[in-house]
């Protein structure tokens, strides 16, 4: 049995790193301003989630027949380095865009996918999970990406991340529509500067007594997680200082300062976990910043993890994908006795698949034809 497990294994391996090296074979004349190694990042972060999800979260649901040895408990704090990169890719593309063209140009990006994988996971659970299945009510307010706000539960658990991220987006865009692109570091200055008042009058207790402050508080990020979002942003702006001509050292000192502040603000509102994993999401983004500005992204260590550059171009979908479907098929497959932790790999496998599939078709048939008629809108 034990040749048979190792057999698998590197089967299902070879074929993986064998068909993302073909896929992003074809991408790579197409890179050489792309920050390969935050792809790097991301991809990690991604599969630490999923594991996560099919050892540890798992477990907790519906216990595996055979207990797994290793099993990735701190894999779900993850999503801080995703938190962080959303904040430092959303100021890299703000600049010269209009409140119309990044508003429309985020619902491309985020919806079409959304709606595919959510509808997908929807059906998929009320036929072979129907203890994680919702009402059709909840799938329909689903459909908003902000179930929360309307109080309805989740298709997918691992859906919880999303409202930050679109009223993330949406403060991102009225930073467009107010013409302050040019001016980001100052706005996210003053978030820190506010976020730290926020916390304050809420530890003395001056907030109890407003509940829609308090309401309001989660949905404009002054929350536990805002902090990553502004702590990306913040490195972003950094970045864009260092490279100018004419650098004020001032300004990037006070901007060090904000990130110094937000990091601080974090050890405070989170466990040690998470705090661990955006420390070191932090420096990991500004390594790869080095990294890249030293012409790093055609060395060997870019050929050597090719693999993971194509799970980061999937990263969403798989995100969006993998935790209930994922379930679906390990109950499936442990039912028909593969009951050993090497299996957890053929979940992972499908839906990275999947993933490519649909984030293929909506790539094609409605992201590129779309691009040329936002970026002609003012």
């Amino acid at each position: 049995m034990k040749y048979w497990k190792s057999k698998f294994y590197y089967t299902v391996f070879g074929i993986v790193l064998c068909f993302s090296l073909l896929v992003e074979r074809k991408n790579m004349n197409n890179i050489s301003n792309r920050n390969i190694y935050l792809d790097y990042l991301r991809a990690i972060s991604a599969l630490l989630i999923a594991l996560y999800h099919y050892t540890c979260r798992y477990e907790e649901l519906f216990t595996h027949i055979e207990a797994y040895p290793i099993v990735i408990s701190f894999g779900g704090k993850a999503v801080a380095i995703f938190f962080l990169l959303s904040g430092y890719f959303a100021v890299q593309h703000i600049d010269g865009r209009t409140f119309k063209q990044y508003i429309l140009g985020r619902f491309l990006r985020l919806y079409p996918i959304y709606w595919i994988s959510v509808t997908v996971t929807f059906v998929l659970c009320r036929f072979f999970l129907i203890s994680r299945s919702v009402s059709l009510k909840d799938f329909l307010i689903n459909l908003t990406m902000l179930p929360d706000l309307f109080g309805a539960n989740y298709v997918d658990g691992a859906y919880w991340t999303l409202q930050y991220e679109i009223v993330f987006y949406l403060i991102i865009g009225l930073l467009c529509l107010l013409r302050l692109n040019k001016h980001a570091g100052k706005f996210f200055m003053s978030w820190t500067i506010a976020y730290g008042t926020y916390l304050a009058l809420r530890h003395f207790g001056y907030l109890n007594s407003f509940s829609f402050i308090n309401y309001s508080g989660i949905f404009l990020l002054f929350n536990c997680y805002g902090v990553s979002f502004i702590a990306g942003s913040l490195l972003a702006c950094i970045e864009k200082e260092i490279t100018k001509e004419k650098r004020n050292i001032m300004y990037i000192s006070i901007l060090v300062i904000s990130l110094i502040i937000n990091i601080c603000f974090c050890f405070v509102q989170h466990d040690v976990t998470y705090f661990v994993f955006f420390l070191i999401g932090i420096v990991l983004i500004i390594t790869s910043l080095i990294l890249h500005k030293k012409g790093h992204s055609k060395s060997l260590v870019y050929k050597l993890f090719m693999p993971l550059s194509f799970v980061a171009s999937i990263s969403y979908p798989f995100y969006l994908l993998h935790q209930n479907i994922g379930y679906i098929i390990i109950i499936t497959i442990e039912k028909m006795g593969f009951t050993n932790e090497v299996f957890v790999l053929l979940p992972l496998v499908l839906m990275l698949l999947v993933s490519w599939l649909i984030n293929s078709f909506v790539g094609k048939l409605i992201v590129k034809r779309f691009n040329r008629k936002i970026a002609k809108i003012k």
